[in-house]
């Protein structure tokens, strides 16, 4: 089982109070950056993200940048764990805008023929609300990445917000050449139901459960939800937002107990 880091754009935020889009740091303030690789890497994450939060042409251009700028400092950030770590994970949000098929999969084309194959270990779509934006930004990570994971915003009613169930989910991605397949930012309390559900699917599943969101669940309380969860069903577990290095230790001991 491995183990996946914690929040990167609430800590920033919660940490320096900025305003900005939290990948804009990459190009601001890479060693604050750096520094939260490098804790998370120290308190034992098999797994370290790229701060990519966001990241898309849309929100460059927004802000006064270019895509090619960002992409290169967020490698840059990232580049003393390529040296000693085994695996890198390049994640990637939803767009969040009203964007035609075709404007969604440029989107994803662009940022996809940027990132550098060698430095990204793993394709981390996370975050998705919707199978069929997922489905589109997974047909652009293929054609230049192997190893591509899906995980989606699950709501205690156990489907997105726009109403897929789990089922429906698997269903739509059990043929796709997926490495995992999951769920993130969503309470831990629900993390067993949730992993009841994606057991039915074939790949490996990856789950990545919030401290909170208004009221940060404090890290001793995550451990005991999480533990309840069946982890013979979980290959890869980490933690989403308002969660902190501290908690990926906790996890780290746990699982390698």
């Amino acid at each position: 089982m491995l183990v996946l880091d914690g929040a990167y754009g609430t800590f920033l935020r919660d940490n320096y109070k900025i305003k900005y889009p939290v990948a804009l740091e990459n190009l601001f303030h890479p060693e604050r950056v750096r520094k939260l690789h490098k804790l998370y890497e120290e308190k034992g994450a098999d797994i370290i993200s790229t701060n990519s939060c966001f990241l898309n042409d849309i929100m460059a251009k927004e802000n006064n940048t270019t895509l090619e700028k960002l992409v290169e400092a967020t490698i840059d950030c990232i580049e003393d764990i390529t040296k000693i770590k085994a695996y890198v994970a390049g994640p990637i949000y939803p767009v969040y805008k009203n964007l035609s098929k075709n404007e969604l999969f440029y989107q994803y084309e662009k940022i996809f023929s940027l990132i550098p194959r060698e430095k990204i270990d793993l394709i981390l779509l996370e975050t998705f609300t919707s199978p069929e934006e997922a489905e589109i930004a997974y047909k652009s990570a293929s054609k230049y990445f192997d190893k591509i994971a899906v995980s989606f915003h699950i709501s205690e009613k156990m489907q997105t917000i726009a109403g897929d169930t789990i089922a429906d989910i698997i269903k739509q991605f059990e043929k796709k050449n997926l490495y995992a397949i999951g769920a993130n930012c969503f309470l831990p309390y629900y993390l067993p139901e949730i992993v009841k559900f994606f057991s039915k699917s074939s790949h490996k599943k990856i789950f990545f459960p919030n401290a909170g969101i208004k009221n940060t669940i404090q890290k001793d309380e995550f451990l005991d939800e999480i533990k309840k969860a069946n982890f013979e069903h979980i290959d890869i577990i980490g933690s989403c937002c308002k969660s902190t290095p501290e908690y990926t230790e906790l996890i780290k001991k746990f699982v390698s107990a």
